[in-house]
């Protein structure tokens, strides 16, 4: 049998250096697997939660932990896939697997394999233990589990798969809002102080910390804006204030964001004569097709739409 692939070792050599969407590293036995890793997001950020999607042949390979982040697998296409230490238990298409974080595992398929893997940042599923159970909390009160079929789970990766992957750009605010996600379904589904609470009620937020956070927002549009940032402007948690901006504005932070990108983008096309990568540029888009997404998806018209029934000539560099 082929050699075990430390794969762990590859994911966490990208999070540490990866500078370009999707990077190329090398591994052993990495000729013989060449075009494994198909996407990695947020590598290169400060987010809360890293992403890669990978599609591989290999027959065996083996996972390390580390410390600072969990793993969880969502099993796409292919398979199945199984552990050594829990040979009998296979996973299939369409599940969910939370890798052990004391111990390695080698994990082995008899056939090409489609998977996502998310890294969730194990202090910011401390911090959100500590709000939800107001109790002290260890990462083995988390059951670790292989091919999962939770009904919240499996929608919730679906959901994550199609924005991560399926959008041109996730910022770190989108990335961290999937953080929070990812780390209360894990605590409330999969955890022995999950079955003692209920679901939360948020409070709105305070006139006034609603109002900064806002203002903050406008005026630095054309920046990656981070959960934490926002946070620390309301002077509380990232997911206290994730929830309670959610219940006072009617949508997330990041949708927030891109609601007044899209307005921010309309107003400069019907009132300026600037090219659309500027406006683009201007608006914190990472591209001109990021905004011309954005708006159509915000907006309901595209860009050039916009601009042409508002009796505005295109720029040249258009």
């Amino acid at each position: 049998m082929q050699e075990p692939v430390n794969t762990d070792a590859i994911h966490r050599a990208l999070i540490a250096n990866a500078t370009i969407e999707t990077p190329i590293v090398a591994f052993e036995g990495q000729e013989n697997f060449p075009d494994a890793l198909i996407k990695s997001v947020g590598l290169e950020t400060k987010s809360a939660l890293k992403a890669t999607l990978w599609r591989t042949p290999l027959q065996a390979s083996v996972t390390h932990p580390d410390p600072q982040f969990l793993s969880l697998v969502h099993h796409c296409a292919g398979g199945p896939v199984w552990s050594s230490d829990e040979p009998d238990i296979k996973a299939v298409a369409g599940s969910a697997t939370l890798h052990d974080w004391h111990e390695p595992q080698v994990w082995h398929s008899e056939d090409t394999v489609t998977f996502s893997h998310y890294y969730l940042s194990t202090s910011l599923v401390n911090d959100v233990a500590d709000e939800l159970f107001e109790t002290e909390f260890d990462l083995d009160d988390l059951q670790r589990f292989t091919n999962a079929h939770d009904k919240s789970m499996i929608n919730l990766l679906n959901a994550a798969y199609a924005s991560i992957f399926g959008e041109e750009n996730v910022g770190k605010l989108a990335l961290d809002g999937w953080a929070l996600l990812f780390s209360e379904t894990l605590l409330r589904r999969f955890s022995k102080h999950g079955e003692k609470q209920n679901p939360s009620q948020f409070a709105k937020l305070p006139p006034k910390s609603i109002r900064e956070t806002v203002d903050y927002i406008e005026c630095h549009l054309d920046n990656d804006l981070s959960l934490d940032v926002l946070a620390k402007i309301a002077a509380m948690s990232p997911y206290h204030f994730s929830r309670r901006f959610k219940e006072t504005v009617g949508m997330a932070p990041h949708a927030y964001v891109m609601y007044r990108r899209a307005h921010k983008a309309k107003n400069l096309l019907i009132n300026g004569n600037l090219c659309l990568a500027q406006i683009a540029y201007d608006c914190g888009f990472a591209s001109q097709s990021h905004m011309t997404t954005t708006v159509k998806k915000v907006l309901g018209i595209t860009p050039a739409r916009l601009r042409k029934e508002a009796g505005r000539f295109p720029s040249k560099f258009d």
